[in-house]
């Protein structure tokens, strides 16, 4: 496979650490690390945080991702998830192109002006976390 695997929530490369994965950016900002999952499709290892992911893809309700086929797709297969769904195929657009992780949607959110760094903190996320998907 060759790709180290990363977190769907931060994008940052898991760590292997007592032979276990794990995210140090995710247990830096919330305490603990993201779970760690294997991905449905391709089998790899990657991390979800789901409180994080699922504020975010409240937000996206008129892009029509699925939140389970979010949550059990590693971050490399989701866009090839999207690119292979009805959706697409229809209507020749992929919803929140090249995002793979809730840190690449924060970022789009909050440049497009859709969301405010208030409405991430109102639902519990920590206004670090979101200047942290900014950069």
């Amino acid at each position: 496979m060759g790709d180290k695997p990363i977190c769907g929530t931060c994008g940052e490369t898991l760590v292997k650490t007592n032979g276990k994965y794990i995210c140090k950016t995710c247990e830096l900002f919330f305490g603990i690390s993201s779970i760690i999952k294997s991905c449905s499709q391709c089998k790899g290892v990657y991390g979800i945080y789901p409180k994080v992911d699922r504020v975010v893809l409240g937000f996206l309700s008129d892009y029509h991702i699925k939140k389970n086929l979010w949550e059990e797709l590693c971050p490399k297969c989701r866009i090839r998830a999207y690119k292979e769904s009805r959706m697409y195929k229809e209507t020749g657009k992929i919803y929140v192109p090249k995002h793979r992780t809730a840190r690449e949607i924060i970022k789009h959110l909050m440049q497009e002006r859709e969301v405010t760094l208030r409405d991430f903190e109102m639902r519990g996320i920590p206004s670090e976390f979101i200047k942290f998907c900014l950069k």
